[in-house]
């Protein structure tokens, strides 16, 4: 994916672009979750 600083971002892109930031934002929370549940369940067993 690349990026130019210089072009001026449409407002449809701005809008994909932030839905993209809260996807991967979701993803990595869930991840961090699972990440937390596994040690949580791997300390008790």
């Amino acid at each position: 994916m690349q990026y130019f600083p210089s072009t001026i971002w449409r407002k449809g892109d701005k809008d994909r672009a932030a839905e993209m930031i809260q996807a991967i934002e979701k993803m990595l929370k869930t991840r961090r979750i699972m990440r937390s549940l596994e040690k949580f369940v791997g300390g008790r067993l």
